[in-house]
């Protein structure tokens, strides 16, 4: 199950509304740290730089959260094998329900950051971080329908990844955000001493470091889809 899982999460990159939903994630999020960097900027004012640090802390945390919220809502469909994506209609009749989704799931990663030994590793993330809200709101959104189909078929069983699968996908994740930061570093030394290059540790590598949290997150998805299908034996 876990290594067919891995191929359909990959399978999802073929749709074209999650690439669009990834882009328009990290255009948002490329787009607030380009405003911090902005409120912040080069000056050594203590107002400034404690603007920028609580801005940065809460402001962003709670926009990473409500980003995922939204993207995973609208994408529902798709990680639930399906081709079309949620109507916007009702993204935004849903919209107080999908933040308070995001909140939950932001304060749920905080909480993780600061448990000894995993801590530092969720907390120096961008990917991680991304991936463990991903898989905390999917699982938030999907409780009542998986709920529903285990009265039906009359199971009381899990069909979430278990504890060493979901070490797995986590592995995953931290391996690709590791390649995507060794990609970008690579790529920064050509661009030394440019503005380009010094927006990649500060503004690019975050934005793109949340690719990798993703990816697995779409692996997760799979995995309870071929649950339930093997369940249901549909």
């Amino acid at each position: 199950m876990f290594w067919k899982s891995i191929i359909a999460g990959l399978a999802i990159l073929g749709h074209w509304q999650v690439w669009v939903a990834a882009i328009l994630y990290m255009a948002v999020n490329f787009a607030f740290l380009m405003i911090l960097a902005t409120v912040v900027g080069e000056s050594e004012s203590g107002g400034r730089m404690a603007t920028g640090c609580l801005l940065h802390m809460i402001g962003g945390t709670v926009l990473h959260g409500i980003l995922m919220g939204l993207m995973v809502s609208f994408l529902l469909p798709i990680l639930l094998g399906g081709s079309s994506v949620t109507p916007i209609s009702q993204i935004i009749a849903q919209l107080w329900a999908i933040i308070k989704i995001g909140v939950i799931a932001v304060v749920a990663v905080i909480i993780l950051s600061i448990v000894p030994i995993i801590g530092a590793f969720i907390a120096n993330s961008p990917g991680i971080q991304a991936f463990l809200e991903g898989i905390i709101i999917l699982r938030l959104l999907l409780a009542p329908v998986i709920e529903e189909i285990l009265n039906v078929v009359n199971a009381q069983v899990s069909i979430y990844p278990g504890f060493w699968a979901s070490i797995g996908f986590l592995i995953i994740a931290g391996v690709l955000v590791r390649i995507i930061m060794l990609g970008l570093a690579l790529i920064s030394v050509h661009f030394e001493g440019t503005a380009v290059g010094e927006l990649m540790p500060m503004v690019i590598a975050p934005v793109l470091g949340v690719l990798g949290g993703i990816i697995p997150l779409f692996m997760y998805s799979s995995y309870i889809l071929l649950s339930l299908v093997q369940l249901t034996g549909g």
